[in-house]
């Protein structure tokens, strides 16, 4: 009975570890492909596969005889991203803020030492950044990860006890240069990433505090591309954000 248990619970980890590695970069995989990435005997993946697809969370391909996910996921995710205490007050600002901005507003939480995107608003432009509903980046050279950071230092040690990368030579990838752009986001109540992660993407980012825990919850931001952000324009759009961050928290 204990063997049953332990090989169950090894096929879900295994099964939950193969669903991890389907993203937008890479949507579709091969039984050879994914077998070589979860160090598992092909016939193993295989038989996951059958699983998840006689489910219906996982279709296979006819043409190129691979699998991608199917749309029942979505479902899944949507009714997690929706639980968020700060998601539902957010939806109507963010609209409201694109419209003010015309630039793309993204609803964020830490996940780790990274920020996740829990609702997007696309702007008009036909300059448009690529980022989803579900995607992560480093928290650290973000500007919606370091109006986050900038509240919780607990965060802040593991970030640096992981390492920062140098993306751009605009990064903050020294402890110096961290603390002090977060030490900022303190003072000015806003977090302002100029390249730091992407070459020729800026992004501005507010905190959203919890009245009722009296702490930081998520981070409401504004991005695009570096050509449209003007010092001229640089103070109104700090208006806006901490203003739509401030809506969304009460």
């Amino acid at each position: 009975m204990k063997h049953e248990k332990t090989s169950r619970s090894s096929t879900l980890k295994n099964t939950l570890q193969l669903l991890k590695l389907f993203s937008a970069e890479q949507p579709e995989w091969g039984i050879s492909q994914l077998a070589r990435e979860l160090g598992l005997a092909k016939s193993t993946v295989h038989r996951m596969l059958t699983t998840l697809v006689s489910t219906g969370f996982v279709i296979k391909n006819p043409e190129t005889q691979r699998y991608h996910l199917s749309a029942r996921l979505l479902h899944l995710g949507h009714t997690v991203i929706s639980q968020h205490p700060v998601y539902h007050q957010a939806k109507p600002v963010l609209h409201k803020l694109v419209r003010q901005t015309g630039e793309t507003a993204h609803l964020s939480i830490l996940k780790g030492v990274e920020v996740i995107y829990l609702y997007k608003v696309e702007c008009q432009h036909p300059v448009r950044l690529p980022s989803y509903v579900g995607l992560t980046n480093p928290a650290f050279c973000t500007a919606s990860g370091q109006a986050i950071l900038a509240y919780h230092p607990e965060k802040v040690e593991q970030v640096l006890t992981q390492g920062l990368s140098a993306y751009t030579p605009h990064t903050p990838a020294t402890r110096e240069a961290l603390m002090g752009k977060l030490a900022k986001v303190r003072e000015k109540g806003v977090a302002i990433s100029i390249e730091e992660l992407e070459e020729g993407v800026y992004s501005i980012a507010a905190p959203i505090w919890d009245p009722n825990q009296n702490k930081v919850i998520a981070a409401i931001s504004i991005a695009g591309p570096t050509q449209r952000l003007t010092a001229k324009k640089l103070p109104v759009l700090v208006s806006y954000v901490k203003q739509a961050a401030k809506l969304s928290g009460t």
